[in-house]
Parts: structure tokens; C-alpha cells; sequence
């Protein structure tokens, strides 16, 4: 007979196994559920395809910022600026969504496929009902910046648009796009976005290493892929400032 395991969740000795991949320990059905975002993409099992969706799942989980190639062109973060405010405002959209409006992973899949994520995101927003909107609304603090920023959200490249970076991002945005071999003397930010977002991968992070790098000095826990890429994940708070 197998010995007990400690739940992944919860710790609880268990002999209870996904029924997936009969591999990773679990108590309950409530302990799998609120793990399954994270499992999913290693069960090999789960049933279906595992989509950017899951991916984005992941990355709202773990309250860190895109940066898988697919998640960010289905889910509209190759046209949010550079810096870092606003990065971190649209997954705070997706957030909204799953913690209270109950979307799942294939759900925004399928929106994602037919092109109307925006659009339904807004009619989730509307369904507010009027009379506690000024209440919900306090509690949804990204709804704001959707409704500003709306059609970013689209995961269609040809509908989007990169926009401006004004003042000290525009320049050193600039300054990073020249580093890596861009054009000295384009200086429309939009335009430098659309070919950076072009380059290869490598090319690309360090531009927006660079970038994050002059604009907030420190390491970006919620930037893995930089955190990978450039030493930080080996490093402490001290040898991380010397890094």
C-alpha cells in the first residue's frame, strides 16, 4: 500500500492523487481546484488543450506580469506602455474578471478566438447593477483604466495600436531603442514599440531590461523572465542592488 503524502495544498496526509496524472497529492477536491491553475500546466492529462489562457491564469495567481510570447499578444499587454504602472494594471483587469465575475481560462480562450475580449469584459463591467455600482466600483479598482484603455485589449495586432510614451519613459524608451541597435533618430515611441515588439526574443527583453532598469533602478519581482535572464533569481535583496 502507497504511504500518505502531504496535500500540495494543504499538507494533509493523503493517498488521494490527481486523477490526471496520478502523480501530484491530494485531500480534496477543494485542494485540487484551487491548484489546478498551476498543475495544469504539467498534469500531461487535464482533458483538454492547455491554452495562453492558462498561462495568463498562472501569472494573475502568482500576481506577476506576462511575459510569455502568446499570453501577451492574445491577452492585449504588447500594446500597454512599457513602463511598469500600466503593466501592472491590465492583469489587474483579468483579475477583476476571475475574482468577481467567475471567468475561467476556457472562457477567455474562446474569447480570445473570436476576437471580443474587450467587448465582453465592458458587458461584464455593465452588468453591475446601477444601483450598487458606486459601491462595486470601489471594489474594482482597475475598471477605470479599462474603460480608458479599452481597446488595447484586442488580441488581433492589426486592431491595436501602441501608445505614446510621454516625458521621461518616451526618452528613455528612446535611449533603450538606441542601445539595442534601433533607429537614433526615431523618436515616435509608438513606432519604436512596434518594431522592438518585432525583434527576437533576446533582443527584446534586454531592450525592456534596459529600460526598467534605468527608469526604476531596482530588480521587478514580478518580471520573472528578467529575473531568469539576468541573474536576479540567484541573487538576495543585498547582491541583487550591487547586481
Amino acid at each position: 500500500m502507497p504511504e500518505p503524502r502531504p496535500c500540495v495544498v494543504c499538507s494533509t496526509p493523503t493517498k488521494k492523487k490527481c486523477t490526471g496524472c496520478a502523480k501530484e497529492p491530494y485531500c480534496s477536491s477543494k485542494c485540487q481546484k484551487e491548484d489546478w491553475v498551476a498543475h495544469i500546466m504539467e498534469c500531461g492529462n487535464s482533458g483538454r488543450e492547455v491554452t495562453s489562457a492558462d498561462r495568463l491564469m498562472l501569472d494573475i495567481k502568482k500576481k506577476q506580469i506576462p511575459f510569455e510570447r502568446y499570453t501577451r499578444e492574445h491577452y492585449g499587454f504588447n500594446f500597454v506602455p512599457i513602463d511598469l504602472p500600466s503593466q501592472r494594471k491590465l492583469p489587474g483587469v483579468y483579475a477583476e474578471m476571475v475574482t468577481k465575475f467567475d471567468v475561467n481560462a476556457p472562457m477567455l480562450w474562446k474569447w480570445a478566438q473570436e476576437n471580443s475580449i474587450s467587448e465582453i469584459i465592458e458587458k461584464k463591467y455593465l452588468s453591475i447593477p446601477l444601483k450598487i455600482s458606486l459601491k462595486e466600483r470601489r471594489l474594482l479598482p482597475h475598471y477605470s483604466f479599462f474603460l480608458k484603455h479599452k481597446s488595447w485589449i484586442n488580441p488581433n495586432p492589426c486592431q491595436g495600436k501602441f501608445p505614446q510614451l510621454p516625458g521621461e519613459d518616451g526618452r528613455i524608451l528612446r535611449e533603450s531603442f538606441r542601445r539595442m541597435g534601433g533607429d537614433s533618430n526615431e523618436m515616435d515611441t509608438s513606432v519604436i514599440q512596434t518594431i522592438s515588439m518585432n525583434w527576437p526574443p533576446n533582443r527584446r527583453h534586454t531592450c525592456e531590461f534596459y529600460f526598467n532598469l534605468i527608469a526604476y533602478i531596482d530588480p521587478l519581482p514580478d518580471m520573472p523572465e528578467m529575473h531568469l535572464r539576468f541573474g536576479y533569481v540567484v541573487c538576495d535583496k543585498a547582491s541583487a542592488k550591487e547586481l
